[in-house]
């Protein structure tokens, strides 16, 4: 079976602003040429895009911020995306609680 983590590969990752996400956003991201890290918190998407981008310079890290538990931010994302051209490959749900 082919793996899905190969070239020209998009991971959009959930809750990666903290946690399992912050960890999985870090560990898949040598794997990928793009990474897509959505949150609701910007300032901690912004520093591990910064973090990542020092480590991996090619790759392309798009930070959104968007509270995923209403159902307008979530078109709203998807609006944004599709506006930039951007299409996701991998999707890694791992949005969750209010902490």
């Amino acid at each position: 079976m082919e793996s899905v983590f190969i070239k020209n590969r998009t991971a959009l990752i959930t809750g990666a602003s903290a946690g399992i996400g912050f960890e999985l956003a870090t560990a898949l991201a040598p794997k990928l040429d793009g990474l897509i890290v959505v949150a609701r918190r910007a300032e901690r998407l912004t520093e591990l895009a910064q973090e990542l981008h020092s480590r991996l310079p090619m790759l392309a890290v798009v930070v959104e911020t968007a509270d995923l538990s209403d159902p307008k931010a979530v078109e709203s994302l998807l609006r944004r995306l599709d506006e930039r051209g951007i299409s996701v490959d991998v999707l890694v749900s791992n949005a969750g609680g209010r902490g």
